[in-house]
């Protein structure tokens, strides 16, 4: 029986990137299987760390709203929760410090005042249907979206996608939004509407930023998602193929590499340098050859 493909909305933005990439991060037991080697885990960037942290101080704040009828709870609470959240991703996954967050306790001012700036925007303003809420659809045969959305917020008459990104710098998200819509629209609820709330991570030098929201097109999200995933799911089912087949041309290649892309790096890629993806293996020099 072929086993179902399981995909993260967020996800697709890198397999839209490079497709081997994605593979090496997203399907590392087939990977693997085939007799391909990938890189150990490396420590995860601390943008995403305090990504999470930043998160977790947002989706506590939208759950006391829920639970409280309106009240948000305390700065105080929020912040603590994304500090917590912090602590244990970095002491699970270790941390890959850059020059705007050298260590951890630079981590951890950010993290509060983040909070903090996010708990006074829109963002935290409208009426949550759901937080943090997984939810899985099948949107093509044998393919799973499965995503956990920030926000589903109560409209009149449609419901309203809000996600909250932060980083150093805003990216092109429009993939994972699209495939929200799809979940949610398998789920009973019409998205009306789909906002992306971007707080900017700046040195603490540096004032704090307001969150920058922005709508997004959910329907044109929706039709750009439905290619990728289309264009996944062929790839994954060619790699599957080749694998059962001896004869075949070599599984890896399959997801097409880009090494032109931003994040084709050690740093980031556990395909990079292996036999998974041989991009960036030069060959043996000669005897001749003056080094």
């Amino acid at each position: 029986m072929t086993k179902d493909i399981v995909v993260r909305p967020s996800s697709l933005t890198t397999f839209a990137s490079c497709p081997r990439r994605w593979a090496a991060r997203h399907m590392q037991d087939e990977v693997r299987a085939a007799g391909y080697t990938l890189a150990q885990g490396r420590a995860t960037h601390v943008g995403a760390q305090i990504g999470t942290a930043v998160h977790a101080a947002a989706s506590h704040t939208l759950a006391e709203k829920m639970r409280r009828g309106g009240d948000l709870g305390t700065d105080a609470d929020a912040e603590e929760v994304g500090i917590e959240a912090f602590r244990e991703r970095v002491a699970a996954e270790g941390c890959d410090w850059d020059t705007i967050t050298g260590d951890p306790d630079t981590a951890q001012k950010q993290i509060r005042r983040m909070s903090r700036v996010w708990r006074r925007s829109e963002a935290a303003a409208g009426n949550p249907l759901m937080t943090e809420e997984r939810l899985e659809a099948e949107v093509r045969p044998g393919l799973i979206a499965s995503g956990q959305m920030d926000a589903v917020m109560t409209g009149d008459p449609d419901a309203s996608i809000r996600d909250t990104k932060t980083g150093v710098s805003r990216r092109a998200n429009a993939l994972q939004y699209g495939t929200y819509g799809m979940i949610l629209r398998a789920h009973g609820h019409n998205p009306g509407e789909m906002i992306e709330d971007y707080l900017p991570r700046v040195s603490i030098r540096k004032e704090q930023p307001p969150v920058e929201a922005h709508s997004v097109d959910i329907i044109a999200a929706q039709e750009e998602a439905w290619e990728a995933i289309e264009a996944l799911a062929a790839t994954v089912e060619e790699f599957r193929r080749r694998c059962a087949d001896p004869n075949s041309r070599p599984p890896n290649m399959a997801f097409r590499a880009n090494p032109a892309d931003s994040l084709c790096a050690a740093r980031w890629c556990p395909a990079w340098g292996t036999d998974f993806c041989r991009a960036h293996i030069q060959a043996p020099r000669s005897a001749d050859e003056k080094p």
